[in-house]
């Protein structure tokens, strides 16, 4: 299979409506009350579903659009709609060209994701995403799941070489005391706090170093008891059985923000100064002519991402791959940018590299020719009337495969 994966605004209101007519419409009003109804937990759980579900979200604003008005918003739109629109046209486009039992598949995606599943629709953008990359690359793929031929995804094709590829999406929260939902339900319940410490004005960093993890509803109590002691003592604080915190004050930069409140790489900057490295999340709440707190939690118990993420590959199946052509495994690490995945692939201070050599060394994986990182689409690429882009990908080649030096076999351009 391979088609222009290109498109124009144009073509957007059929895509779109065709999209919502592969399942009942059912399951997306659901999608979106139960959104709604999370949502009023605080500005923090909305922040997460935007990370998390961006897809599913932005989908969900365009046919609110549609309802109010009678179009959808085609032009001047965000990055993660316009992203939204790429999966949208991505997913009818292959939809045509399946089979009967493909378009089942298909459905059966589209109806998990709304159902909640812990990851939304990042499992299926990914494999859509990387098989449009492999379209552009001139390579003619096959949707091999989907036709019921293999266990992996794709198999790519160009030039007389064959490459099996199996796509993954995974949390960045696999092996982490913190996880991301969990750390933003503890800014939403000490949101009021934060708001009111915010408002007096000048600039509050606090990190917390919660006793143990920070996984469940109870955990997210006990560490908010911690922040909102610090928050009113205004100084470094310790509970015992909990945790403690450390404070720091700050004046605050106005260039450090841009009109819209966002901060720019310049407070990034002078915040690093200040964060514990590893740290991934950043809860900030400054209102418009204010000050503003900005809190990390770091684990006591230490991040096992490395570890936890080679056994989640070394879990793929001995035999989803047929051995009989080169594999490669995709994976979209799911609420990490691309900056951050950068800092991960650094080959002097981190692990993805590891990752890769680990998986390359087993004897039962001599069939294994590649493993790429893939980042979220970020700077978006003029495409006829909209934009797109499958983001950045961090690329590792086995060095002991037959093939390794087959340039056919280079999927992703080299990243620096």
């Amino acid at each position: 299979m391979w088609f222009d994966i290109r498109f124009h605004a144009n073509d957007m209101p059929a895509i779109l409506d065709r999209l919502f007519g592969l399942v009942d419409m059912s399951y997306w009003d659901r999608r979106d009350r139960d959104f709604d109804a999370k949502s009023k937990n605080g500005p923090f759980a909305e922040q997460f579903f935007d990370s998390r579900f961006s897809v599913e979200r932005a989908l969900l604003q365009a046919q609110k659009i549609f309802r109010s008005t009678g179009q959808y918003p085609l032009h001047g739109q965000p990055d993660s709609m316009i992203e939204a629109f790429n999966i949208a046209a991505l997913i009818v486009r292959v939809f045509d060209r399946v089979s009967d039992y493909g378009r089942g598949i298909i459905a059966g995606r589209i109806r998990d994701a709304l159902a909640g599943q812990s990851l939304g629709f990042n499992p299926f953008a990914v494999e859509i995403g990387v098989a449009a990359h492999l379209m552009m690359m001139g390579y003619d793929v096959t949707f091999m799941e989907f036709e019921n031929q293999a266990r992996f995804d794709l198999l790519a094709e160009r030039d007389g070489a064959r490459i099996e590829i199996d796509c993954k999406a995974i949390s960045a929260d696999l092996g982490r005391p913190i996880h991301s939902q969990q750390l933003y339900a503890l800014g939403d319940v000490a949101y009021g706090d934060m708001l009111a410490l915010a408002k007096r004005g000048g600039g509050y960093y606090i990190e917390l170093m919660p006793a143990g993890s920070l996984h469940n509803s109870h955990d997210v109590e006990r560490v908010a008891s911690l922040l909102r002691q610090t928050l009113g003592c205004r100084h470094d604080y310790d509970m015992r059985d909990i945790g403690k915190a450390r404070w720091v004050e700050f004046a605050i930069d106005e260039s450090w923000f841009m009109g819209n409140g966002r901060p720019t790489a310049e407070f990034g900057t002078f915040l690093r100064q200040h964060r514990p490295a590893g740290a991934a999340h950043l809860l900030c709440v400054r209102p418009p002519g204010a000050g503003g707190v900005f809190v990390d939690v770091v684990g006591a118990t230490g991040d096992h991402t490395q570890e936890s993420m080679y056994r989640e590959l070394r879990r793929s199946r001995n035999d989803q791959f047929s051995r009989t052509f080169p594999a490669s495994i995709a994976v979209r690490l799911v609420d990490l940018d691309a900056s951050q995945i950068s800092s991960l692939a650094d080959r002097q201070r981190s692990w993805l590299p590891q990752v890769a050599t680990r998986l390359f060394g087993s004897t039962e994986r001599r069939h294994l020719h590649s493993l790429a990182f893939l980042a979220p689409a970020a700077d978006m690429n003029a495409a006829g009337d909209l934009r797109s882009n499958t983001g950045r990908a961090w690329s590792f080649t086995n060095p002991t495969h037959p093939d390794a030096g087959d340039e056919r076999l280079r999927l992703y351009p080299s990243t620096p």
